[in-house]
């Protein structure tokens, strides 16, 4: 069968992800495609750990979160509405005490006419005494108890916790769930993804999987993924000729020792 990319030369690799056939020299151009659009993946993973980076940042900084902000303009708000009220309260209080001392003070100077006419007249009747005695009477006790006339009624009847609550829009965040299985593993990680045709000899599969259970060789110091079942090697080595076995070829994976 012919290369599927350049339809010249025959097709004697072939690829697991696509499954296609490629010839040895599409195939490496294949592969170099593969490795950009993996370099791509990996610039959105960085992009994506800045961002992530950035929001646990703002978390700790209170002042810089929308949310944040919300609620100190709702406080303000509602000092706004309670010193509001408070001041109405206050004015009615003052009209009202005004109110109070304008009546004692109407009766006080009906009182003070009726005792000037029974000076001027001399009439000094013992009951018409008893009664201006009785009016100073009640006049003085009226005033001195002026202020507990008046009595200002709150309610504490008022759900704080109703008033303002957070919301997490958990539906609105993509869940992602990631297989810890050993078989579920990144799709990134290979599995047979190359085998070839000699002629009508029988296919193999030239790749070689290190022992990921030992660490032997200094070339595989870092096999785990950055970021488990998400971010695969950080780069993956061009294919490179296996000189001590003809006709065969090795994918080397490599870890760059950098910061997550």
């Amino acid at each position: 069968m012919k290369c599927t990319s350049c339809n010249q030369r025959n097709g004697n690799t072939r690829c697991e992800g696509c499954h296609s056939l490629f010839c040895l020299s599409c195939m490496n151009r294949h592969h170099d495609e593969l490795v950009q659009q993996f370099q791509l993946l990996t610039d959105m993973r960085n992009e994506l750990k800045e961002s992530i980076d950035i929001a646990e940042t703002k978390s700790k900084h209170e002042n810089k979160l929308p949310c944040f902000n919300e609620v100190n303009e709702w406080e303000q708000e509602m000092i706004k509405h309670i010193q509001a009220i408070a001041n109405r309260t206050r004015e009615n209080l003052c009209e009202i005490m005004v109110k109070n001392i304008v009546q004692i003070r109407d009766q006080f100077e009906q009182l003070s006419t009726t005792m000037q006419q029974q000076q001027k007249e001399e009439n000094y009747l013992e009951n018409e005494l008893e009664k201006v005695k009785l009016q100073l009477c009640q006049l003085k006790e009226a005033i001195s108890h002026i202020n507990e006339k008046v009595h200002v009624k709150t309610s504490n009847n008022i759900d704080w916790d109703r008033l303002i609550h957070v919301i997490n829009n958990e539906n609105s965040i993509q869940q992602n769930n990631f297989h810890t299985d050993q078989e579920k593993q990144s799709s990134f990680r290979p599995v047979n993804p190359l085998s070839f045709t000699l002629n009508d000899s029988e296919s193999f599969s030239p790749i070689w999987y290190p022992d990921l259970s030992q660490n032997t060789s200094t070339n595989f110091e870092r096999y785990t993924p950055l970021i488990q079942n998400i971010v695969p090697p950080d780069s993956i080595d061009a294919m490179i000729p296996n000189l001590d076995q003809p006709s065969s070829w090795t994918t080397v994976a490599r870890n760059r020792q950098s910061t997550p």
